[in-house]
């Protein structure tokens, strides 16, 4: 088993130096582009140093998470491995000439800038509360911090890409009382790579005032086990983590009255996330957009159910094939294969029904027995690959849309 470990754990570094050209798609296409692309995390921050290999092709994104590739035949597959946290994504049937790839699994802390900024406020007195956040039109990621009563200093973990010696952006103080949203404020401040630990300063002076409105949300899901929904503000000419969070609850209501505030001096639109879970791991998250005093319905999703192979299926090598139903509406399927001895992950990005993973054809995982928890993911709306990898045109997509997960399986590669 020794061997085994050792042999696997180099899987990785294959994948991040060297082309499998045995692996490779024998496609031929009809024109021949020039791929010039981005490879994001899941928050939008860029991946830098990860390794792009489309067929014989390859490169490493830079510092911005940039790549570039010359001479590709449309349609492509195109696998994205990082060996800091052994991570390989790859995409079926691509065509489009500028990806941004979104790299699955977790973030790595080495590739962006952490600050814990202290924030001072004017005391808040007579029964405020309030929400502290930085928010700003660059990417990054900011806690949000509810202030109590009495409160006059908070922090907040501010991160950002680290190609970026310092982030601009605006610190947001909105108080409010037991009727409602009083006040808002707006500091403006930039944030420096070279201090871990930073202070700053809202102004003691009235901030501008706010009124309330309510959105109405009618959850009727019944036949899931839990479910739950919060609201926050999207703020349209800001990063996608800036939005605001007003209210989060877990509970079995079927209709709630949220107070939400009616107008803030910046564009903005209220979203709303629904999620429910069933105790066998399956269930859906969306989310949708509103004005105050909105009147809406959350709707439900059928996440997909793993059809083959079987539950502790043994011998599973890089032919077997790897199907799900449709689950809800129209989307793409995101797998993952995920071996915790020796760590690795797979994703696979497809918009068809079944796929196969070709890795586990490797001599290496037929030398010995590893053991994998695979499930899928569907997201919607997207009619195929291209559509996901599409880069968007303003910073906040306001469009509905729906993960869906289906419940975990295993099998082990070889026979024992």
């Amino acid at each position: 088993m020794k061997f085994i470990f050792t042999s696997l754990t180099i899987i990785l570094y294959f994948l991040t130096v060297h082309a499998d050209k045995a692996l490779s798609f024998d496609k031929s296409g009809d024109r021949t582009a020039f791929v010039s692309g981005k490879v994001v995390d899941e928050r939008g921050f860029p991946v830098p140093y990860a390794k792009v290999i489309i067929r014989d092709s390859e490169t490493q994104t830079d510092v911005a998470g940039k790549f570039n590739i010359m001479n590709v035949e449309s349609p492509y597959d195109l696998t994205v491995a990082v060996r800091t946290n052994s991570t390989a994504v790859i995409y079926k049937n691509l065509s489009i000439s500028n990806p941004e790839i979104v790299f699955f699994g977790d973030p790595v802390e080495d590739y962006f800038n952490i600050v814990r900024a202290k924030v001072n406020f004017p005391k808040l007195t007579d029964g405020k509360s309030g929400i502290l956040k930085f928010i700003s039109q660059e990417v990054s990621y900011s806690d949000e911090t509810d202030v109590a009563e009495g409160d006059s200093t908070s922090f907040l973990k501010i991160s950002w890409p680290m190609f970026q010696n310092r982030i601009s952006g605006q610190l947001v103080l909105i108080v409010r009382n037991k009727s409602g949203f009083q006040t808002i404020k707006f500091t403006d401040i930039s944030v420096v790579k070279s201090s871990l630990n930073q202070e700053y300063n809202i102004t003691s002076k009235p901030g501008k005032k706010l009124s309330s409105a309510n959105v109405s949300v009618y959850f009727p899901e019944s036949s899931f086990d839990s479910k739950g929904l919060s609201l926050s503000a999207n703020l349209f000419n800001y990063d996608k983590g800036s939005g605001i969070m007003f209210y989060e609850n877990e509970g079995n209501e079927s209709q709630l009255k949220i107070t939400v505030p009616d107008k803030l001096p910046v564009s903005f639109k209220i979203r709303i996330t629904g999620y429910a879970d069933r105790k066998n791991g399956s269930g859906f998250v969306n989310y949708t957009f509103v004005s105050p005093g909105s009147v809406t319905k959350i709707d439900s999703e059928q996440p997909p159910e793993i059809m083959t192979p079987t539950d502790n299926s043994l011998a599973v090598d890089g032919r077997t094939r790897f199907s799900y139903t449709s689950g809800s509406g129209t989307g793409i399927y995101v797998l993952q294969f995920r071996s915790n001895d020796p760590p690795m992950n797979f994703y696979v990005v497809t918009n068809e029904r079944e796929t196969n993973l070709e890795y586990l054809s490797r001599k290496e995982f037929k030398s010995g027995s590893v053991k994998f928890n695979w499930s899928v993911r569907k997201y919607t709306t997207y009619f195929t690959t291209d559509e996901f990898v599409k880069p968007l045109i303003f910073k906040n997509d306001m469009g509905y849309k729906a993960v869906m997960y289906s419940s975990a399986k295993n099998f082990k590669t070889g026979y024992y």
